[in-house]
């Protein structure tokens, strides 16, 4: 009796340890972040999804190339259009934390992740410094992030308009009027035609 007794005991034990591993597993499948919105991002048929989980996770993966996203920024009326841009940046920017590209994703360009935007080459490689995109000139700083406003390089200031173009010509920030010569750096203590502007490159009324 014993004997058999000792051999129930260890059948439920065992029992027991196999009900133990499959709750642990059921937890440790739910402590993944669910999913809260997917589609697709492929240029051209191209096989490139995109999935943003709970916990703002922005996974781009996939093969091929991703569409040509764009946000156009008016600044007459300091709008913002969203109809040209990415299907996470319109109705979910505020969501994203992080980005993940898996290597499958041969080129970016352009992606934002709810708050900055980052550009990457035909490799899917995060780039930094300065870059030509259409004909014109973006500054992304040590982390990716492309920059806006004033920006201090190699002794020369530049500024970068709210959708991070370098302005050149005559542009005004905040009611004072500044000049950029085509190389975008900051015209300073010159006259430009009938025009001089100051030490701080502030048009001289």
């Amino acid at each position: 009796m014993n004997q058999i007794t000792q051999k129930s005991v260890a059948k439920y034990l065992t029992f027991m340890a196999l009900v133990g591993i499959l709750l642990f597993g059921v937890r440790g499948l739910t402590a993944y972040a669910s999913e809260v919105a997917s589609g697709n991002c492929g240029a051209d048929g191209a096989n490139v999804t995109w999935t943003l989980d709970e916990d703002g996770k922005l996974t781009i993966s996939g093969t091929g190339e991703m569409a040509d996203y764009d946000v156009f920024f008016d600044y007459g009326t300091h709008d913002t259009d969203y109809s040209k841009a990415s299907p996470w940046s319109k109705d979910h920017r505020e969501k994203v934390e992080t980005v993940e590209i898996t290597d499958g994703v041969t080129e970016i360009g352009w992606i934002n992740d709810g708050t900055l935007w980052y550009y990457t080459d035909a490799n899917g490689d995060m780039q930094t410094g300065w870059i030509n995109d259409g004909d014109t000139w973006y500054y992304l700083d040590a982390s990716g992030a492309m920059q806006t406003g004033w920006l201090s390089d190699g002794g020369s200031w530049y500024y970068l308009g709210t959708n991070g173009a370098m302005r050149i010509g005559w542009y005004s920030v905040g009611g004072k009027y500044y000049y950029s010569y085509a190389s975008g750096k900051l015209a300073v203590s010159t006259k430009i035609g009938s025009y001089r502007v100051n030490a701080n490159g502030e048009w001289i009324r």
